[in-house]
């Protein structure tokens, strides 16, 4: 993505995804390691729920067994953004990082 927004000379896009990829990094280890200490117990269990749906989906069209990969793909994505909203609710690290802003 990052080499795809140089060649088009989108360098501030460039910019900005670097820095969202690599916070969205670091909150998935935070999150692995300390889930249960940084959400309620029922936002750990709907984001333990959304991530094994994910990770099954994932398998499906991984594997070549999604009957409709299309459809398959596109709820994978909702779920993704499902789960990107939910974190974000209860932990905004890194949500929204813009390069005008500096």
């Amino acid at each position: 993505m990052v080499e795809v927004c140089l060649r088009l000379g989108k360098d501030t896009e460039a910019i900005e995804y670097i820095e969202c990829s690599k916070t969205r990094n670091l909150v998935e280890l935070i999150l692995n390691r300390d889930i249960k200490t940084i959400f309620p117990p029922e936002i750990v269990t709907q984001l333990e729920e959304l991530q094994d749906e994910i990770a099954s989906f994932q398998y499906q069209l991984q594997n070549g067994k999604a009957e409709n990969p299309t459809i398959l793909a596109q709820h994978l994505q909702q779920l993704r953004q499902q789960r990107q909203v939910l974190q974000d609710s209860h932990l905004p690290v890194g949500s929204g990082f813009r390069f005008d802003q500096f």
